[in-house]
């Protein structure tokens, strides 16, 4: 199971989740992705550093980076329900 080891600030928390609920619309704008470029992702914990340097450094944008992050979550989610992950190495 993945494991958060400590809480986003309030200013990655804000854009993160606008970013989230744009995702989920269907609709992740370049005014969104332009603040996710400009939050300093080494200091997030995973999976949201992951999340947002796949958006942030994406050459993509519009429905094909939407539907990318979506797909991309979905992953994730499934990760978070499984009690073997991640495995043991």
């Amino acid at each position: 199971m993945v494991t958060i080891t400590r809480p986003l600030d309030a200013t990655a928390t804000a854009i993160l989740g606008k970013m989230f609920v744009e995702i989920l619309s269907g609709n992740l704008t370049d005014a969104t992705l332009e603040q996710v470029r400009d939050l300093p992702k080494e200091e997030m914990p995973q999976p949201f550093r992951d999340l947002a340097k796949q958006a942030g450094g994406s050459s993509i944008t519009g429905d094909k980076l939407t539907r990318a992050m979506i797909i991309e979550l979905r992953g994730l989610c499934e990760e978070l329900l499984d009690p073997n992950y991640p495995p043991d190495n």
